[in-house]
């Protein structure tokens, strides 16, 4: 959970502008189906919900906005040399 805020009036925050008030929930889960190399392939999936006023229009968060990211990560050692 976050709670972004900036009632300062200064450009200060570079980040947060002034006037924002951003609320977001979220979580996700990973799951990694080789039981002998957990870490070798993952699967992931994640949900976020953000509400309030971000006085930047640019930015992705913004009042009513839900995120939801899949992926996948697969660890190929391409680099990596046998002794």
């Amino acid at each position: 959970m976050t709670y972004d805020v900036n009632r300062s009036g200064s450009d200060a925050d570079m980040c947060v502008l002034p006037g924002t008030e951003m609320k977001m929930i979220g979580g996700g889960l990973e799951f990694s189906p080789l039981k002998n190399r957990s870490h070798a392939l993952r699967f992931h999936a994640n949900l976020f919900y953000s509400w309030g006023k971000n006085a930047n229009d640019a930015d992705l968060m913004q009042n009513k906005t839900t995120i939801f990211d899949i992926g996948v990560k697969w660890n190929m050692n391409l680099l990596s040399f046998k002794r």
